[in-house]
């Protein structure tokens, strides 16, 4: 009996729990993409942290400031460099271009040319072989 007794003290023990209690963790902070994705803005918290102290003036201890230097002279030397190369390049390519259609105009008027000149030759090879025929001047 003493074991039925201590059976029912601990019975609702035993039964145990479909879940287990736990508390709640924070809900998670809104991420910049996220927000600027869905559409819902920007507060103004997010503002702060972004672009730093609006009402003071401040900037933020991140913010690249631009110093002249020697290396980006030489840069800006070898860029101007390449891009007066590159015009060139490409002057000399259109002046390729005309040269070529020049060319193909000569060639197809050469090309006219020596039609005119074949069928001139013909009909003067025509005319000295009626002569031939007619006068039998050339030995055959």
């Amino acid at each position: 009996m003493s074991c039925d007794h201590d059976a029912s003290n601990n019975l609702s023990e035993m039964h145990g729990e479909l879940f287990l209690p736990c508390n709640m963790p924070e809900p998670p902070k809104k991420n910049f993409f996220t927000n600027l994705f869905t559409g819902s803005g920007l507060s103004p918290a997010d503002r702060d942290v972004l672009f730093g102290e609006q009402q003071s003036g401040k900037s933020t201890s991140g913010t690249a400031a631009l110093l002249p230097s020697a290396r980006m002279d030489r840069l800006g030397a070898q860029t101007g460099g390449a891009t007066s190369e590159i015009a060139r390049a490409r002057n000399a390519a259109i002046e390729r271009g005309e040269k070529l259609g020049q060319l193909d105009t000569q060639t197809q008027e050469m090309m006219d040319q020596s039609k005119n000149l074949s069928k001139t030759a013909a009909l003067l090879a025509a005319k000295y072989e009626k002569q031939d025929k007619w006068w039998g001047v050339w030995p055959r």
